[in-house]
């Protein structure tokens, strides 16, 4: 039976379009998510929390608005500075950054009978030891900070009020998984650049 209008199958497409629009003339600010391997929570820490705002300063091709670290993902909200840097090589390099910082603030210890100055115990295999210059100390090994493979979770936000309210909601997930009772307890949280919008 002939309709009027032709069929149309698999309307729509298949997978969203990848990159970040960027319009001269018009505020992007961005809302990223980015998980570690395997959900693995090792980011809600003092240490990496600081290496973390240090790589981002370092990535200065974008900026970086609020951020929130729960355990084991992170939420920014970023805005281009450098046009010709798209957000997957930005993020593919504090990535690297930040392996960098972290990796020369600790020493990895892996031989039992390796001894540290002022260290009467000899340390475990694979133990991790900060520093003297650095603290406090990390919980887990550098060598096993992953992040999860492939493109973060991103979305370009469209209007002013959008920020302030997925800010909001970011901010009470500490909350929501029970690590704290007020959002501005959460110490793994700030504010690095004003995004204006």
């Amino acid at each position: 039976m002939g309709g009027r209008y032709p069929r149309v199958e698999n309307v729509g497409r298949k997978h969203p379009a990848s990159g970040v629009q960027i319009n001269l003339g018009e505020p992007t600010i961005v809302f990223l998510t980015v998980n570690t391997r395997d959900r693995r929570p090792w980011l809600a820490q003092p240490l990496v929390h600081e290496c973390l705002c240090e790589a981002w300063r370092q990535a200065q091709a974008w900026l970086v608005g609020y951020y929130l670290l729960m355990p084991d993902h992170l939420h920014l909200f970023c805005a281009p500075r450098d046009l010709t840097v798209t957000l997957d090589d930005w993020v593919t390099y504090w990535k690297r950054q930040f392996k960098r910082t972290i990796n020369g603030r600790v020493r990895l210890l892996p031989n039992p009978d390796q001894k540290v100055a002022g260290k009467s115990d000899p340390p475990q295999p694979g133990e991790v030891r900060v520093r003297e210059d650095s603290h406090p100390p990390l919980i887990g090994n550098p060598a096993d900070f992953r992040w999860q493979e492939g493109k973060p979770w991103d979305t370009r936000l469209r209007r002013a009020e959008n920020y302030q309210q997925k800010w909001q909601y970011v901010s009470e997930n500490p909350v929501r998984k029970g690590l704290v009772e007020n959002p501005d307890d959460w110490p793994y949280q700030g504010m690095l650049n004003v995004l204006p919008w």
